[in-house]
């Protein structure tokens, strides 16, 4: 769930789903979603408090960890949008 649902500050709309992509992603990537041996609680305290996944790990490309990290910024307003991720290197290069 991203941040801004779970604090009520925004109603829904694409950047929600772009945070989701992100999170898919890490799970795919580690597989496990962020979090996963917390209690569904104190996960969404995380996600509104901790600061936002990353992926980790020298088996990923630093290409491929700006994409993920431009997709899970935590204010919405500086999150990629769908049309520039599909313009990111990374994509392109694909």
């Amino acid at each position: 769930m991203a941040p801004e649902m779970i604090t009520g500050k925004l109603n829904y709309d694409a950047k929600i789903d772009v945070w989701s992509f992100g999170i898919f992603i890490i799970e795919m990537c580690m597989g496990q979603p962020p979090y996963i041996e917390d209690q569904q609680v104190r996960v969404l305290y995380k996600i509104s408090n901790n600061p936002a996944p990353i992926l980790e790990g020298n088996q990923w490309s630093d290409l491929f960890k700006d994409f993920v990290s431009q997709i899970l910024v935590k204010n919405p307003y500086n999150r990629a949008t769908v049309d520039q991720l599909l313009q990111h290197k990374w994509l392109i290069g694909a």
